[in-house]
């Protein structure tokens, strides 16, 4: 998956200056053929030509060291992205993910996963973390906002969304803003590749609460990989036996989750109750 995000990455920044496949290759003395691989993580690259290939798209320095760190073969099967300086650093490598993933199962048991948010719920979300400045929340909302789009792409991923009871609940910002929230997901529940399901807090799952995680799959030979989200960074696991593990929660909590026609009727049913709190 690394090779992946490399790739990807590559081909981003061989775009943004409006270059071709034939006029890089030119440049670095390469066959078109390998930078195509390259570009699709189809083939590993050394650091070396890492570094040719973006100088050929005249890349700044701390953008060629960022990508090029993405080259470099991991110590192990878990990989971070810290946060550094700005927020959308990490959020970057979720996006290329997200995007080459062909189906993805979320659990969120404290809030409503970023992918179905509103911008106004995100907006009161981090506007009460007092360690965010103005400029982290811009960029973290603009950047919440642009992933979105995932979902209305042509050929969106299959998604499976579980959402605790309690994050339903939890009011953020006012309750015009929840109501609105969470009839956004009442709409989202109806997308032929979007099922939505509520944990309720009375079930074994409910009870346990555990912590957020999503398990991305990807077509062969990329498989599987888990991914959950700590405070300074992004966590990236593609070790089979903890991805495993992980796929052993979902069974736990799909036994415990309300059917997608029940968590319909039961967000339709909350969506009124914020009505109510509106008037």
């Amino acid at each position: 998956m690394r090779r992946a995000e490399a790739g990807a990455e590559l081909k981003a920044r061989r775009e943004a200056e409006g270059l071709s496949l034939r006029e890089v290759a030119y440049r670095i003395d390469y066959n078109p053929g390998m930078l195509s691989m390259w570009e699709r993580g189809l083939r590993t690259m050394d650091t070396w030509e890492a570094a040719l290939y973006l100088g050929a798209c005249v890349t700044p320095m701390r953008e060629a060291l960022r990508i090029i760190s993405l080259v470099q073969p991991p110590s192990d099967l878990y990989w971070v992205r810290p946060y550094f300086d700005r927020l959308d650093a990490p959020i970057r490598s979720l996006i290329v993910q997200e995007n080459l993933a062909k189906a993805m199962v979320c659990y969120d048991p404290a809030r409503i996963p970023g992918l179905h948010q509103t911008e106004n719920y995100a907006r009161a979300m981090f506007e009460d973390e007092p360690h965010y400045s103005q400029e982290q929340i811009d960029l973290t909302i603009k950047s919440r906002i642009d992933r979105q789009k995932l979902l209305q792409r042509s050929d969106p991923p299959q998604c499976a969304f579980y959402i605790h009871e309690s994050a339903l609940r939890q009011r953020v910002g006012s309750s015009q803003i929840m109501y609105d929230q969470i009839q956004y997901l009442v709409l989202s529940a109806n997308l032929p590749h979007c099922s939505i399901r509520v944990v309720p807090e009375a079930s074994p799952a409910g009870r346990a609460r555990r912590f957020p995680f999503r398990i991305m799959e990807f077509a062969e030979p990329r498989c599987a990989m888990a991914y959950a989200e700590i405070e300074t960074a992004n966590l990236f696991i593609e070790d089979r036996p903890a991805v495993e593990s992980y796929y052993c929660l979902v069974t736990q909590v799909e036994q415990s989750a309300l059917s997608e026609g029940q968590s319909r009727d039961w967000l339709v049913r909350l969506a009124d109750e914020y009505e109510r709190m509106r008037e």
